[in-house]
């Protein structure tokens, strides 16, 4: 059950709740009587775990698409420096 209420806390109702309760402006306060005024959706065990299981794989896809993009994105920039490089050294042929 743990696993799915660490989900369930990070779902974006869990934020609306908490953040319709904010006080405070320069910090924002979030009361524990605001966090414990939640009501959790404790669906049966077996879809808890359904839940986790298709969470952790969407994680998953994101972690790789992540570092996907990350790869790519150092790969554009070595390409701009050495395109920058061949053009400053006069080597770009128009």
């Amino acid at each position: 059950m743990i696993p799915f209420i660490f989900v369930s806390l990070n779902s974006d109702a869990f934020v609306r709740h908490l953040v319709g309760g904010q006080t405070g402006t320069q910090l924002p306060h979030i009361s524990g009587r605001g966090i414990l005024s939640y009501s959790t959706p404790i669906p049966p065990l077996e879809e808890q775990e359904q839940i986790v299981v298709e969470v952790e794989r969407r994680l998953s896809v994101i972690e790789k698409l992540d570092a996907t993009l990350e790869a790519n994105l150092t790969r554009a920039d070595r390409l701009q420096k050495s395109i920058l490089q061949q053009a400053f050294a006069g080597n770009l042929i128009g």
